[in-house]
């Protein structure tokens, strides 16, 4: 039952789906823009894809600092609690830190 439910729509939808990228794709080269995204955020206040990735480079940058330090704060707790030196005590980063590509601790 659950899955006959998650099936419906099925071929349509996908047909449906299809003929909506296709008109996005068409309004974006009737404005003169290579893409939909590109058209859509010209609308919007970001303005253009650099503006977006370059402020999104910027939160990461930040969060990976912040991260960072809140990571040495915490191996420091933990190498107090345990009575280690701190060269004998790991922290596991987030995923989210794996995801930036950077070692942190």
């Amino acid at each position: 039952m659950w899955r006959a439910f998650q099936s419906q729509g099925g071929v349509a939808n996908i047909e449906r789906l299809d003929r909506a990228l296709k008109q996005r794709r068409e309004l974006a080269q009737l404005h003169g823009k290579a893409d939909y995204a590109t058209y859509a955020l010209t609308r919007r206040m970001a303005g253009n894809l650099k503006a977006v990735t370059d402020f999104l480079d910027r939160v990461r940058d930040a969060v990976v600092e912040l991260q960072k330090r809140g990571l040495a704060e915490l191996r420091a707790e933990k190498a107090a609690v345990l009575g280690k030196p701190m060269d004998q005590v790991r922290v596991q980063p987030s995923h989210a830190a794996a995801l930036c590509g950077r070692q942190l601790v």
